[in-house]
């Protein structure tokens, strides 16, 4: 009974898929990177942006910070690209420690 009790206060506690994805993503940063880089279609500061989504330009996955700083407009089809690009680098950073030479 005390072990399946612990298991359940153990997965309770665990983040779900939704939760990891959105860990790291702060909605204030992108507010403030959205009011000094207006969206490229549109103009504005708010709502959505036909055609472009925010990006990183160092992503988290490979260490970059979620800072305004870091952000930078992206189209989908630059999202395809650098998703590829950088895809190995973050696998090798999440699975194992990077040796520097």
């Amino acid at each position: 009974m005390n072990k399946t009790l612990l298991l359940c206060l153990l997965f309770a506690a665990l983040p779900g898929p939704a939760d990891a994805r959105s860990k790291h993503r702060d909605r204030a940063e992108q507010r403030a990177f959205r009011l000094n880089h207006p969206c490229p279609s549109t103009g504005r500061t708010e709502g959505a942006c036909p055609g472009w989504q925010v990006g990183y330009v160092v992503e988290l996955c490979a260490g970059g910070q979620d800072k305004k700083e870091n952000m930078r407009w992206i189209t989908p089809q630059d999202k395809r690209f650098i998703k590829e690009a950088t895809g190995k680098d973050c696998k090798k950073l999440k699975y194992g420690p990077v040796l520097l030479r």
